[in-house]
């Protein structure tokens, strides 16, 4: 996967929520959590697609404490 970051950064492609959630849930997939965490760390506001992806990926990793935090974000944002 991260080549393909490193083909956006090549060719400044932009990101975009789309290709965001897209990275996000293939290293949620993948199991790579920390490549997860790395991207959700990066300055694009997470949609409700990108927090299912999260929770989604905790679940599957056994981290009930991640899945807690995702919800408190949910709570105290104004996420769509």
């Amino acid at each position: 996967m991260s080549a393909v970051m490193e083909y956006m950064q090549r060719y400044h492609y932009s990101w975009t929520i789309v290709t965001y959630n897209v990275v996000i849930d293939a290293f949620g997939r993948a199991g790579d959590l920390k490549q997860m965490e790395l991207m959700r760390s990066e300055r694009i506001k997470p949609s409700c697609v990108t927090l299912c992806s999260l929770v989604r990926a905790y679940r599957e990793a056994g981290k009930p404490e991640k899945i807690r935090s995702v919800l408190r974000f949910i709570e105290n944002s104004d996420i769509n």
